[in-house]
Formats: C-alpha cells, structure tokens, sequence
C-alpha cells in the first residue's frame, strides 16, 4: 500500500551521509554528536513538515507494516519507514538505519529509471542520527488476492525486466512486497536488501557494503550505463556463490547476474501454485511462462544485442586486465547467452507441457535452494538432492522427446544446471520431497483439468465415443441377425 510522490532530483543529487561507529546508534536515542532538531537530507518536504511528520510518527503504534529492522507507519497521505528502536541489540539498531539510507538511495535511482516500477520516495528524513523514509501511501492488493490474472503477470514480468537489465537485484520479492493497484499495474516495496552489478561487471551486495563506505561508491556503481556494466560482468567468471544462491540467478547459464524473476519465482510463484490459491494453478504457470517468454527473454534478448565487448570503457579495460578471461572467451560467452534467449524466447512464448513441467522443476529447484522457507516438512538441505535429480530426469526425458529449438533449449537448459551444480556439496542425510508437498505432482499427476481442456476435449470425446459405440452395437445386431437369417435358410 505504499507508493509515491513525482519529481524529485536524481539520485546524483543525494549526498549519503557517512557514520562513524556503531556506538551512535543508541535506542533511547539521546546521542549528542547529532543536532536534535530535524532535518530534511532530501526531497520536496519542508521542515515543519518533517517535523509534523516525525511527532506522529513517534506516537503511533498502527504500524503498516513490521520488519525485523524498520516499521512503516501511516501519518495522513504519507507512508513513512523508519527504523527499529526496540532491539535489545545494538548492533541489529544500526544495521536497521544503514538499511533505510541504502533503500532511499536505490529507490531513487529506480525512479529515475521508471516512475512506476517501485515506491518513489519524496524525502529522507534526519533526526539524531535516525533515518526516516517519506513516501506517499497508496492502496493496492497483493499478488495472492489479485489471484494474480494474466495482466498484473504482464505488468510485474515487464517491470522485472527493467531491472534485470539495469543489474539491480531485490532480495525480498515475497508476496507482501508486491502490490498491484487498481488498474492492475504492480508497484514493489521493501528494496531493505538489493543487489547491484558494479562498473567492473560483478555483483555487490547492499548489505556488504558497509554504511561509511556506501556514500563514496554508491554513485559510481550506478554512473556507468547498463550495457558497459554487462560487458564488463563477461569477463568475470568467478561463480562459486552462485550454487549456493541459484535461487536468485538468472536462468540464462551463460550471464553471471542474479535476476528480480528468479527470487519471484521462488519466493511468491511458487507458494502460489502449490497453495491452492487458484483452482487450475497449471494455468496460472502457463500464462506466467509464456509472459516471461515474451516479455522477459524478449526484452533480455534484445538488450544483450546492445552489449559491446569491444566498448572503449575504461572499467571494460580494468576488467579485461584483472581476468584470466580474454576478450575472445568474452565474446564467446555474450554470444552464447544471446542464442540462450533466442532459445528461451521463442520455446516459452508457446510452452508445452514438457515445458511448463520443465519450468515447474526449476522453480521447485529454486525454493529448496532457500534454507530458510517455511515450505516443506523436511529440512531444505535433505530435499535439495531429490529436486535437483526431479529437474534433471525432467530435462533429459524432454531432450529425447522432443526436437530443433524445443530440444536444444531442454539441452542447454540442462547443461547450464549441471555446470552451475558441479560442485555442490548435497547432506549426507537424503530425503524425497513428500507427493503431497511435490509441485511436479500436484501439477503434472494427470488429475487436474482446465475449465478448457474439459470444455474442448473431454464433452466432444465423450460424445463421439458414445455415438462410435452406438454405431457398433447397432451394427453388431445387424451382423447377428443377419447370421442367423443365413443359418435358417441353409437348414432348410
């Protein structure tokens, strides 16, 4: 239920103040190495606003929402983040505050990109070291009450995209940080914890990057354009996280990026197809592939053909010399990612059943990537085994089953899973996804039936098959008595 206000200046324009220590960050909040007043960091917001804004603030206990780190409070039209006070621990007081800083910074920089893909903020907010979000509030409803129809897939999947090409990565993509409003466009909230892809191609965590640091490379990470960013990440081949964070890459297997689609998928996607929230849950996947085919690897197709290798960028330089990788394997690599979409693009946009269980695996894959989903009875680290070895059967039957592109996509598909796996160490303690917790069975057990697969296959079977046994019993009695007619006639 959060959005808000249009027009305020750049991100260029957002000087990040730096901290110094942990020991500023007290609850009762009476530090005196910070003027007690408040103060407008950024934004259109006048003082005596923020300070009308904070009082309430202060005194109300309605919160919008509750995070580990930071409330969201409701002060009139306004919606306003700030960060916890109440933690016992210090330390999880200042992490709460440097999360606020680093959220209003990305959140701008989205702005700039898009007005509408996430919660615009219209001013940060300063008070004794504290940080404090104003954004306006809107109403909206979340992805699962939506029953997420094909337009608010179409809209989520093309704001997706923007920032898989832009490298810039939420963390949180679960249900409660989408909302889609009332013309059925979706909005995101809660950018607490990102990614981005850095000027030298490789990803940086929000997280990782300490507070007092963050105001002297933030601006730099995002300065340079998206493709130089792109060109310079081909050349890096480092990829030890990325077996243990599959769940957040893109399922291209030849770029090194995480994606706002995959921590979807995982995250909100699948809850929604195994939950029972809609009655034929295998075509909400459909229309959702075929979405992400013609949206999402269409727009990723054409972005990576704007990619440049041979840019003269001196961050593409820094990369070229710092990497075992040359400029030959680079290429190599775009090319090979280009054709993956190419792939992708045109296998999705019209999926088969060996493809929407293929996507049904990996996004099975993706959740028991994730140790800390509520999902399954049994412990992730035991599961991971058993969906990992459901994907691979899946693709390889696929493989044999089908031909041209479809085939080389599942072969692709399954190399690209097997390299990003080769490493991986399984528990010792294995044990099998129960049926009832299965996706792959709840989806593909041959029990569930669309609305139009009964409409347009099952009646007019059933009634072609009736009338075929009509024809033949009344044939059957023609035979019959015509036989006996003959036997009659050669007795006498």
């Amino acid at each position: 239920m959060i959005s808000a206000i249009y027009g305020v200046n750049g991100v260029s324009d957002v000087k990040i103040p730096a901290f110094k220590g942990r020991e500023v960050f007290h609850a009762d909040n009476k530090n005196d190495r910070f003027t007690p007043s408040v103060h407008v960091v950024h934004g259109n917001l006048t003082g005596e606003e923020a300070k009308k804004i904070l009082s309430e603030t202060k005194n109300n206990n309605n919160f919008v929402g509750k995070g580990y780190t930071a409330n969201v409070y409701k002060i009139g039209n306004y919606a306003i983040k700030s960060p916890r006070t109440d933690h016992s621990d210090k330390y999880w007081i200042g992490v709460g505050n440097g999360k606020i800083l680093k959220e209003y910074a990305i959140l701008k920089k989205i702005s700039e990109i898009s007005p509408d893909i996430a919660v615009k903020p219209s001013g940060l907010i300063q008070k004794k070291g504290f940080y404090h979000i104003v954004e306006d509030f809107i109403k909206g409803s979340h992805p699962y009450d939506s029953k997420m129809k094909e337009p608010n897939l179409s809209d989520l999947i093309s704001k997706l995209t923007k920032l898989d090409k832009n490298g810039i990565c939420s963390t949180d993509l679960q249900s409660s940080n989408i909302f889609f409003l009332k013309d059925g466009s979706a909005r995101l909230i809660d950018f607490g914890s990102y990614s981005i892809l850095s000027d030298t191609g490789k990803l940086i965590s929000s997280d990782a990057l300490s507070v007092d640091l963050f105001d002297i490379y933030f601006n730099d990470f995002l300065s340079t354009n998206a493709e130089t960013k792109f060109a310079s990440s081909f050349f890096n081949k480092n990829r030890t996280d990325i077996v243990c964070d599959f769940k957040n890459y893109a399922d291209n297997p030849y770029l090194n990026t995480k994606s706002n689609i995959s921590n979807f998928e995982f995250r909100s996607l699948y809850t929604f197809l195994r939950e029972d929230y809609v009655k034929n849950p295998i075509e909400v996947l459909k229309k959702y592939v075929k979405s992400k085919g013609k949206i999402y690897h269409s727009g990723m197709l054409d972005f990576l053909k704007k990619v440049d290798i041979d840019a003269d960028n001196d961050y593409i330089k820094i990369a070229e010399n710092s990497s075992p990788t040359n400029k030959i394997e680079a290429k190599e690599a775009l090319k090979k990612a280009i054709h993956y979409e190419e792939l992708a693009k045109e296998v999705l946009s019209n999926p088969t059943e060996e493809v929407l269980k293929a996507e049904a695996a990996k996004i099975q894959l993706k959740m028991f990537c994730n140790p800390d989903s509520w999902h399954s009875s049994i412990p992730h680290e035991q599961g991971l085994k058993d969906a990992y070895e459901q994907t691979i059967e899946i693709l390889k039957e696929n493989i044999k089953k089908t031909e041209g592109k479809t085939k080389e996509y599942f072969e692709e598909t399954l190399k690209g899973i097997q390299e990003r796996f080769k490493y991986a160490l399984f528990s010792e303690e294995q044990l099998k996804i129960p049926d009832n917790e299965n996706l792959i069975k709840k989806l593909f057990s041959g029990k569930q039936n669309t609305k139009s697969e009964v409409k347009k296959y099952n009646i007019p079977k059933i009634m072609i098959f009736s009338a075929f046994c009509a024809a033949a019993a009344k044939f059957i009695e023609y035979k019959h008595n015509q036989n006996n007619k003959d036997n009659k006639n050669k007795k006498h």
